[in-house]
């Protein structure tokens, strides 16, 4: 199993009436919480709970999905790639692709010596740590349906509520990034 939760935290009553340009200008981003489940375990924060007034986000929401729709495109690439939590100062999610599965596993290591070679989306790494220990969980077996279904269900809902607070956004070069970004992972899928 294979789930992404996340929730818009940001200041929403403002982005309703926010233009194209100054979003690009003062956000380029929306943020909020954003946790993924694999099997068992969860890894980020999620929080199923009334805001409190002024509470703010601590993760850049199309960075996540973009990383995420990353993985897609680049498990199908190479077999191989690790997803950079740069929230945190030594996490990443690793996905291994084998046959129709995908092996997860969270990987810590130190970023400042690890040698890391990243690809040209800069929270995707293409090559295995030489140096690391497994964090909170490894091994976990998905299957790549799995991850690419939930990965490309979870991107086009996050999208409609971009369009329910404020539907000028859909112009914004971000969130174009992330519908072409889509549907080149739909566009795989159908090789």
């Amino acid at each position: 199993m294979f789930k992404i939760n996340y929730r818009i935290i940001d200041e929403i009553e403002h982005m309703k009436t926010i233009s194209v340009e100054e979003f690009e200008k003062e956000y380029n981003d929306f943020w909020g919480d954003i946790s993924i489940e694999i099997n068992d375990y969860e890894y980020g924060l999620y929080l199923d709970e009334a805001l409190e007034e002024d509470q703010e986000g601590w993760e850049a929401l199309f960075h996540w999905f973009y990383g995420l729709l990353g993985v897609c495109v680049e498990l199908k690439k190479d077999g191989y790639v690790m997803i950079d939590d740069i929230e945190s100062y030594n996490s990443y999610i690793e996905f291994k692709l084998l046959g129709d599965n995908v092996i997860v596993s969270h990987i810590i290591s130190n970023k400042l010596t690890d040698g890391v070679t990243s690809c040209p989306n800069s929270w995707l790494v293409k090559e295995p740590i030489k140096q690391y220990e497994y964090g909170d969980f490894n091994n976990l077996i998905i299957t790549y349906d799995e991850l690419k279904n939930e990965v490309i269900r979870a991107s086009e809902l996050f999208l409609n509520e971009i369009k329910s607070i404020n539907d000028a956004l859909l112009s914004v070069k971000s969130v174009l990034a992330l519908i072409n970004y889509i549907d080149e992972v739909k566009a795989i899928s159908q090789r």
